[in-house]
């Protein structure tokens, strides 16, 4: 029946509620990132830490980026970034959020079976010297105190003293972190047995029945942090060359070219014959000649030429 006939029944009125617009959800916060200003970060982002995340990626930036952008009230890409040109720690925030610190104890478990069995009884036996290795990338800690748990299984008190280990990553925030050698329950539980975690941890004082806890000062005190970006290693070599360096699942998230430039600065941090180790997955693509690859077990050792 047609609306207009006389029979139709009338179209329900409904009156606006007395509480108005009160009752609705609030708009869920946004911000915004264009097309243009995610080149921007793209570049950006490749220029203070050598990582490439493609422009594209909007979803990521705006999911790790979003609510600190809320926060501090800038409510487009374009205005983070021209913060991040004049606040240092706007910009390190930023880092610490755009790249990835995936970690646990004992990744891949062979590399330290390596180093422990291996590579530092060689060079225990070839002379008196300190022994020198270097985590970088190391994210929270797990990667170097990984290694000094090792080594303290495996070495005595005597060959202990001559080992240095120092760790870096670019994150300021994950360095704080791993100074502290504190960890939660979920960390705990990736890759440590039950005897490791009862020799080598205690419970935070504060928190005992939390699952938190806090490696020994023994262990703690075997390893260094420090603040370091990877593209600027050939600027910045250590006091002494390393024999041992480990720089795991970070090569993966350079273009050739940048990559390239990290095994340079790299091949002069290392003594001729030091050993780079890298992620179990990783290919080296050193297009230079500076390292030549050995196998021993089950772990790739890369030896600078």
């Amino acid at each position: 029946m047609n609306s207009s006939s006389p029979m139709s029944t009338p179209a329900t009125q409904f009156s606006p509620s007395p509480m108005g617009d009160a009752c609705r959800p609030n708009p869920t916060p946004t911000v915004e990132l264009t097309p243009a200003a995610c080149v921007r970060l793209s570049d950006a982002l490749k220029r203070w830490t050598g990582v490439t995340i493609e422009p594209d990626k909007t979803y990521l930036f705006r999911g790790r980026l979003r609510d600190f952008m809320l926060r501090r009230q800038l409510i487009t890409l374009d205005k983070l970034l021209d913060r991040c040109d004049l606040d240092r720690e706007v910009r390190e925030r930023v880092v610490d959020l755009l790249t990835t610190h995936e970690t646990l104890f004992f990744r891949d478990g062979h590399p330290f079976e390596t180093v422990a069995d291996k590579l530092i009884p060689e060079r225990l036996a070839a002379d008196s010297s300190v022994i020198r290795i270097h985590c970088l990338a190391c994210s929270t800690g797990q990667e170097p105190y990984s290694l000094a748990m090792r080594l303290k299984e495996k070495l005595t008190d005597v060959m202990l003293r001559r080992i240095d280990i120092q760790a870096s990553d670019i994150s300021h925030g994950t360095i704080a972190q791993a100074r502290q050698g504190e960890f939660l329950e979920h960390e705990l539980r990736r890759g440590l047995s039950p005897m490791q975690r009862k020799r080598f941890f205690e419970s935070v004082a504060a928190e005992p029945t939390s699952g938190r806890a806090r490696l020994i000062g023994e262990v703690r005190g075997m390893v260094k942090f420090g603040v370091m970006n990877l593209i600027g290693l050939a600027n910045s070599p250590p006091p002494a060359p390393l024999d041992i360096c480990f720089c795991r699942n970070v090569l993966i998230y350079f273009d050739g070219e940048t990559r390239q430039q990290v095994l340079r600065g790299l091949s002069k941090w290392l003594r001729p014959g030091g050993v780079l180790i890298l992620g179990s997955s990783e290919m080296l693509r050193d297009q230079e000649g500076l390292f030549r690859t050995e196998t021993i077990g089950m772990t790739a050792i890369h030896r600078r030429i």
